[in-house]
């Protein structure tokens, strides 16, 4: 990160309400997805992600380089 902010500080800059507002949602998304997730049993979280994690597997093999 250092690197990009010294080599494409104008780019960053031009940009920056975007990337304050991406940042606040990811605080929001953390905060919320911390409170959802302890009433997710383990299981069923494991199952979901293993399933996307299949999914998106599938999906590259069928798509390749898209």
């Amino acid at each position: 990160m250092p690197v990009y902010a010294a080599t494409q500080y104008r780019s960053i800059l031009a940009v920056w309400p975007a990337m304050l507002l991406a940042t606040i949602g990811v605080v929001i998304g953390t905060l919320v997805g911390k409170h959802l997730l302890k009433r997710i049993p383990e299981r069923s979280h494991r199952t979901l992600v293993s399933a996307i994690i299949l999914g998106l597997g599938i999906w590259m093999l069928v798509h390749p380089g898209s």
